[in-house]
């Protein structure tokens, strides 16, 4: 039955590997800890540095808007595009009421 469950619990954690281990398991403790263990192998490493190459597989379609750097900074703009047509709108607002 332990076994079932592990293989189960597995199964649920690469299907999303951000999900937080108990919104995946209703079972005792240390299965959420073997199905973070085994997640954590898969999850993109933490950067080191600004030259780390983004893994957009991980990323939402087109939520990345550009990926660009300025006098040696880089800068990453991730939107969705109902994000931008509200920034638009806000920008027209604003002008408005500067007239």
């Amino acid at each position: 039955m332990a076994a079932k469950i592990t293989a189960h619990v597995k199964a649920k954690a690469v299907e999303d590997i951000f999900k937080p281990a108990p919104a995946i398991v209703d079972e005792p403790e240390f299965i959420a800890r073997q199905a973070n263990r085994l997640r954590q192998r898969l999850r993109p490493k933490e950067p080191v540095d600004l030259d780390f190459r983004l893994e957009e597989e991980h990323l939402p379609e087109a939520f990345l808007k550009s990926d660009l750097t300025v006098n040696g900074r880089r800068h990453l703009v991730f939107a969705t595009d109902e994000q931008l047509d509200y920034l638009s709108r806000a920008k027209d607002v604003v002008h408005r009421r500067n007239i």
